[in-house]
C-alpha cells in the first residue's frame, strides 16, 4: 500500500518535470519567434518604404517614405505578395488567427499545421511592412502553436496534454512580445482553454515566464510604453470623481468596439460581393489604405494610422497630440484602415489597433471632460491607458487578459481600478450592443458555437 503511494507520487513528479522541461523549451522558442518577427517586420518596412535592405528600425514618425506620393501604391505592392501567399490558405484558415488556434484547441485536440502558421506569420510581416492596419499578435500566435505542437509531438505526449502546450506557447508569445508574462498566462486560460487545471497553469506559467526572462536576459527588451509620470505622481491622481468619468469612458468605448467588430465582417462581405478576383479585391483595399497613409503624412507630418503604430500612442501619453478634430480623425482612419486591411484579405492582429483606437478614445473623452472639470486634464494619462485596455477588453472579451495587459506593460499597477471600471463597463455595454466579441462572432458565422 505505502509502495504503491510512493510509486504514485513518483509518476507525478516525474509528469511534472517531464512536461515542465517541455514548457521551458516552448517559452524559450516563442520569446525567439517574436523576435525573429519583429526582425521581418523591420525588414519589410524598410524594404517598401525605404527603398533599403536592412535591420536598422526606423520608426514612421521620424523618417518619410522615399517614395513621395507614391507611398500610396506601396500598400498595394504589398498586397499581391501577401494574395500569393494566402491562395495556399483554405478559406476556413484566412483573417483573424485567435479563433482558429481558439477552434483547434477545443475541438480538434491542438492540431496545427506548420505550414500554415510560416504562411500567417510572413504574410502578417509583409502586410505590416507594406503600410496594413493590423498587428503582430495574432499570427505570431499560430506560429508559437504549431512550434509548440511539434515539440509535444516530438516527446509524444497525450492529447490532452499537447492542448495545454499549445495554450502554453501562446502565453509564451504574448509574454514575449509585450513583456507582460502574467497576462500571457491570463490570455491563455480566459480565451483558449475551455478547462483549467493546476498542471495546465502550471504548464502555461512556465513556458510564459521563462518567455519573459529569455527576451530580458538575451534580446534587448524594451518597454513598449513609456510613461512620463512617476509611481507617485500617478497615486495622486486617483481622485473618486475620477471613477465616474471611468465608467463613461467605458461607455464609449464599447459604441466604437462595437462597431468595429461589426464593421469588420460587413466589410469582409463587402469586399467579397464586389470584387470575385482575390488579387484585385485586397488590391483595392490597400490602395485605399495608401491613400488615407498619404493623406495624414501630407496633411500632420506622420503616418499615424499604418502598420502597428505605437508611436502614436506614445505621443498621446506625451502630450504631443491634443487637437480633438485630429483625434477623431485618428480614431475613424484607424477604424477604416484596419477595416481595408484585414476585410479585403490582409493577415494580421486585431490587439494593436484596439489599444491605438482606445486609446485616442480616452484622450478624446478626457478633453471632453474637461468641459465639466478643468482638473481633469492632468489625468489623461490614465484616460489613454484605461481606454487602450477598454478597448481591447470589448472587442475580444477578454477582460481579465486586458486589465492585466495595460497594467503590466506600464509597470503601474496603481492603475488596476480605474483600468478595471472601464474595462467591465465597455465590456458589458459592447455585449448589449453586439452580442459576439469579434472571435467568437467569426466562428458563429461559420456554425461554431464556443
Amino acid at each position: 500500500m505505502k509502495s504503491n503511494k510512493y510509486l504514485r507520487a513518483f509518476g507525478k513528479l516525474h509528469y511534472f518535470v517531464h512536461i515542465g522541461i517541455v514548457a521551458f523549451i516552448v517559452g524559450v522558442l516563442g520569446s525567439l519567434v517574436s523576435y525573429l518577427f519583429e526582425t521581418l517586420i523591420i525588414l519589410s518596412r524598410n524594404i517598401f518604404f525605404y527603398g533599403r535592405f536592412d535591420l536598422i528600425n526606423v520608426p514612421g514618425e521620424l523618417n518619410r517614405s522615399i517614395w513621395g506620393i507614391g507611398i500610396i501604391l506601396v500598400p498595394v505592392a504589398g498586397s499581391f505578395i501577401v494574395t500569393f501567399l494566402g491562395s495556399n490558405l483554405d478559406k476556413s484558415q484566412r483573417g483573424l488567427s485567435v479563433p482558429e488556434l481558439m477552434y483547434t484547441i477545443r475541438f480538434k485536440l491542438g492540431g496545427v499545421n506548420p505550414l500554415v502558421a510560416i504562411l500567417k506569420t510572413i504574410s502578417a510581416a509583409i502586410t505590416i511592412g507594406s503600410g496594413g492596419s493590423v498587428g503582430r499578435t495574432g499570427p505570431v500566435l499560430s506560429m508559437g502553436a504549431a512550434i509548440s505542437w511539434l515539440i509535444s509531438s516530438i516527446v509524444r505526449l497525450t492529447s490532452r496534454d499537447k492542448v495545454i502546450v499549445l495554450a502554453a506557447g501562446s502565453a509564451a508569445i504574448i509574454a514575449a512580445i509585450f513583456n507582460t508574462p502574467i497576462a500571457g498566462v491570463v490570455f491563455a486560460v480566459e480565451l483558449l482553454l475551455a478547462r483549467v487545471t493546476s498542471a495546465a497553469l502550471f504548464v502555461i506559467i512556465i513556458a510564459a515566464f521563462s518567455a519573459s526572462y529569455f527576451e530580458y536576459m538575451y534580446i534587448d527588451l524594451l518597454p513598449i510604453l513609456k510613461l512620463t509620470v512617476e509611481h507617485e505622481s500617478l497615486n495622486k491622481l486617483i481622485r473618486l470623481d475620477l471613477m465616474f468619468y471611468c465608467f463613461v469612458l467605458g461607455v464609449i468605448v464599447s459604441f466604437v468596439s462595437a462597431f468595429f467588430i461589426k464593421g469588420i465582417y460587413f466589410f469582409e462581405e463587402f469586399f467579397k460581393n464586389h470584387f470575385t478576383n482575390r488579387y484585385l479585391r485586397h488590391a483595392f483595399g490597400m490602395f485605399l489604405v495608401g491613400l488615407m497613409v498619404y493623406f495624414f503624412i501630407r496633411n500632420f507630418g506622420s503616418y499615424y494610422i499604418d502598420e502597428i503604430n505605437f508611436e502614436t500612442i506614445q505621443s498621446l501619453i506625451h502630450g504631443l497630440i491634443t487637437n480633438p478634430w485630429l483625434l477623431l480623425l485618428l480614431i475613424f482612419g484607424k477604424l477604416f484602415a484596419t477595416f481595408f486591411t484585414l476585410s479585403s484579405g490582409g493577415s494580421g492582429g486585431i490587439l494593436a489597433p484596439c489599444l491605438f483606437m482606445g486609446a485616442v478614445t480616452g484622450m478624446l473623452v478626457n478633453i471632453g471632460c474637461t468641459y465639466i472639470s478643468p482638473t481633469i486634464f492632468e489625468m489623461s494619462i490614465i484616460f489613454i491607458l484605461a481606454g487602450a485596455a477598454g478597448m481591447f477588453a470589448a472587442t475580444t472579451g477578454a477582460m481579465f487578459t486586458a486589465a492585466i495587459l495595460v497594467v503590466e506593460m506600464t509597470q503601474q499597477y496603481i492603475l488596476i481600478l480605474p483600468v478595471a471600471i472601464t474595462v467591465v463597463a465597455a465590456t458589458y455595454f459592447r455585449k448589449k450592443i453586439c452580442n459576439k466579441d469579434i472571435y467568437t462572432l467569426k466562428l458563429a458565422n461559420r456554425g461554431i458555437e464556443i
